[in-house]
């Protein structure tokens, strides 16, 4: 047991007694778990399936037509268990290390990704001598790393230490008998005038209907690079049992599930109404949540998904190893040219234009608006739109609508008269 387990166990005793005693306060607490937010599973308690995963081909999955992905055309492919424990399971890069084209091939990986992996950081790199690896040329890069990788997360991170190490035997509560039926298409982008491949998406075949379990799945069809498959989790009030909370409610009570895996009870959403019923789906089906312990409500999601709604983020003491740091170090672009769409705003403020006005006319929410709106005023020290305009001596002027703007042609009509 570290810290982290020894807090949570500690905080649960130091609340349960109080808990016991406030009949409304144990209500309040069951209630919370069937709150739509823990029915949405973290990101750390997920599998992936990557759709440009280069151990993918027609020799280790059922692809139909099977030399479709040679032609680059789009294709339907069939995964079983036994595949998505090959391709989600992690992956070890220990000293001495590999040559670096053979870790993509392990990683399933393009080789340039390797490469850009090792301008991150990510690997520790040593350069031999080509004639030792049977080549010639410059020198070959030879790479490892202390500790697994994730082969479906962004540059190969693990989750957060705070989540544990289960992540990595996720994938063993995969069933051999669980097949994934799914199609595949390329994605190709324009660059400099002509289509270039840039690897393959998933057409997401939908989530399971709660009403109808055995019938067709609702359909999303949406182009996914990345297929979500959400797995149990072992949380605080499972661990308790019955006596987590006692409302003489039973469904209230956590109950273990005999087999945790992908079919079985999704933890802590204990009212969730596809509970043995989740599958691999993108992440807008699933709802799929990334935590990032350096948001103020970060700790407090995190305690309340591993307690299963039980306790609250200042209930639990944060562990002393647990020091939040940015992934990726923050840079300032001094030069970098303003934000196009802010401008936009700007002139929809000083136009008069209501927010809802602006997000129409650009084509972007509301949410959006409001906050280029309020870093403006920040920017230029006012309060108002009022004010904005007399600090920036301009007179408010009507925006034109996109069907009030002149076209090109009438432009040339008035110039010709």
């Amino acid at each position: 047991m570290d810290e982290l387990d020894f807090n949570l166990i500690e905080a649960w005793h130091r609340v349960g007694d109080k808990l016991r005693a406030d009949r409304i306060e144990t209500t309040i607490r069951a209630a919370r778990r069937r709150l739509p937010t823990l029915i949405r599973p973290p990101r750390a308690w997920c599998l992936t399936i990557r759709a440009s995963d280069t151990r993918i081909t027609s020799w280790s999955c059922a692809i139909t037509p099977e030399d479709a992905p040679d032609y680059r055309e789009p294709h339907d492919v069939i995964i079983t268990g036994d595949d998505i424990r090959r391709l989600c399971a992690p992956v070890n890069i220990d000293w001495p290390g590999l040559r670096w084209t053979d870790a993509a091939r392990k990683l399933g990986r393009h080789e340039e990704s390797i490469r850009s992996w090792i301008a991150s950081g990510v690997f520790q790199v040593r350069y031999d001598n080509p004639a030792m690896h049977g080549s010639r040329g410059k020198p070959v890069p030879v790479i490892w790393r202390a500790g697994p990788l994730d082969p479906g997360a962004r540059r190969g991170e693990p989750p957060h230490a705070i989540w544990g190490t289960l992540w990595q035997s996720l994938h063993e509560k995969i069933p051999s008998e669980y097949t994934l039926r799914v199609s595949r298409v390329p994605r190709f982008l324009r660059h400099r005038g002509h289509l270039c491949f840039r690897g393959w998406d998933w057409i997401c075949p939908g989530r399971p209907n709660p009403a109808d379990p055995t019938g067709p799945y609702i359909p999303c069809g949406r182009r996914a690079r990345m297929l979500y498959g959400p797995l149990p989790l072992y949380t605080l009030a499972q661990f308790l049992g019955p006596l987590a909370l006692d409302v003489g409610d039973d469904d209230a009570r956590p109950t273990a599930s005999p087999h945790l895996r992908l079919t079985g009870q999704w933890y802590p959403g204990l009212h969730d109404p596809l509970a043995g019923m989740r599958s691999f789906a993108c992440a807008t089906c699933w709802g799929v949540r990334g935590l990032s312990l350096l948001t103020s409500a970060g700790w407090n999601d995190f305690v309340t998904y591993v307690s299963g709604g039980l306790l609250y983020g200042s209930e639990v003491a944060r562990p002393a190893w647990l020091i939040p740091e940015r992934k990726r170090r923050y840079t300032r672009h001094v030069r970098r040219p303003p934000s196009h769409s802010r401008q936009q705003v700007l002139k929809g403020l000083i136009a008069g234009e209501t927010y809802k006005e602006i997000a129409q006319r650009l084509g972007l929410s509301y949410p959006t608006i409001y906050s280029h709106a309020t870093k403006l005023y920040r920017q230029h020290d006012v309060h108002s739109r009022e004010q904005l305009a007399a600090k920036l001596n301009t007179t408010p002027t009507p925006t034109l609508t996109p069907a009030q703007t002149p076209t090109l042609t009438e432009h040339r009509i008035a110039a010709q008269e």
